[in-house]
């Protein structure tokens, strides 16, 4: 898994939070209405052990999106894969008919100018 920098995830987060905060009617306190390094310890910890907490959790949702991506994929290759086999085994065996066909014409011609 990717390494990340959980400090600043969480100041990005502040930040977000801080400046999207008031478009959704909200106010944050005071004391954390504030830049990153001017924020609380107890309130910078606390946001760094969620994000911690909850990151590897999104790293591991969008391994597991990107699997299921691949596996797709691979399963719509082998799909045309598959098709192009069945298109080609058709034209071969419309192509030996057609050669068939005409090789029992001629066959027929030589016989008819023979005859």
């Amino acid at each position: 898994m990717a390494e990340f920098d959980a400090e600043a995830i969480a100041q990005r987060f502040h930040e977000a939070y801080e400046r999207l905060a008031p478009s959704f009617g909200y106010e944050t306190r005071e004391a954390s209405a504030v830049p990153w390094d001017q924020v609380p310890e107890n309130n910078r910890r606390l946001m760094i052990a969620v994000v911690a907490e909850v990151a590897p959790l999104i790293a591991q949702h969008e391994t597991n999106r990107a699997l299921v991506a691949n596996r797709n994929a691979r399963d719509h290759h082998q799909a045309l894969k598959q098709a192009v086999m069945e298109r080609d085994w058709l034209l071969a065996e419309a192509t030996d008919d057609v050669r068939a066909r005409y090789h029992a014409a001629r066959q027929a011609e030589q016989e008819a100018d023979r005859g």
